[in-house]
């Protein structure tokens, strides 16, 4: 069974919101999906809960939560194993890896996944996966932050709307203090399968994904356009060719 993970930047439109759930709700195979939106990041808020419920549902999917900030369920984790996608909401990422690892939810998501789990999210449920990403959960520059290590390399979201993101993690890449990884610009996600780079999506015209190598370069990634025509990028960090990273 393979495993599927998607990590994409941010919420960044009604229309990206809905197409980037359906992809992922595909992904499980099921005519209705069950999703697990889990909001540890933002500490369970009720109206990003609400909001999320309210997409899920309009995407004829069965919407579920998972709030570890109120009295938890002992048996929590074959709950989330009774899910097909589990979405992951944005926030302080650092207190979210906290809180899940303080519960043993590193393990089970994993174990999750392995066995057919499809893991999504968007900015600090996108950054979780990898071996290490780059946060704002201080004030301040981008900090440097240890992940899950389900993926390899490094992730960075938000990467052109947020004015301190690309070039700190250009920097960073540069000087060793973080691996090589995934610029993530808003309204775009990559999809991997069984820990491999399977397809980089967007839906906006303008908009792509990038890696940054071990030199601080950025290199264009193939992207499947999931609305409009074919992207091209216009970034002033502007990519040069797309990297050999398929399985």
């Amino acid at each position: 069974m393979s495993a599927h993970i998607i990590a994409r930047s941010g919420w960044s439109s009604l229309e990206h919101e809905m197409a980037m759930l359906r992809y992922a709700a595909n992904l499980s195979g099921k005519e209705k999906a069950k999703i697990l939106f889990l909001n540890t990041a933002s500490a369970s808020t009720p109206e990003f809960v609400a909001g999320a419920k309210q997409k899920i549902e309009w995407i004829g999917c069965e919407f579920s939560t998972l709030d570890f900030f109120g009295s938890i369920n002992p048996n929590y984790e074959d709950y989330i194993n009774s899910h097909d996608v589990l979405h992951v909401g944005g926030g302080n990422t650092r207190s979210m890896l906290a809180v899940w690892r303080e519960y043993g939810l590193d393990q089970t998501l994993r174990k999750a996944n392995e066995q057919g789990l499809v893991l999504s999210g968007f900015s600090a449920g996108a950054l979780c996966w990898f071996e290490q990403c780059l946060t704002d959960s201080l004030q301040g520059e981008p900090q440097v932050l240890k992940g899950l290590g389900f993926l390899k390399g490094s992730a960075c979201p938000h990467y052109d709307s947020e004015e301190l993101r690309a070039p700190t993690y250009i920097k960073k890449i540069k000087s060793k203090e973080i691996l090589p990884g995934f610029a993530l610009r808003d309204f775009t996600a990559i999809h991997f399968v069984d820990g491999k780079l399977f397809k980089a999506i967007t839906t906006q015209e303008d908009k792509t994904p990038s890696y940054v190598d071990k030199d601080g370069e950025e290199k264009i990634l193939a992207t499947i356009p999931l609305l409009g025509p074919p992207v091209r990028t216009n970034s002033q960090y502007a990519p040069k060719q797309a990297p050999d990273l398929k399985p």
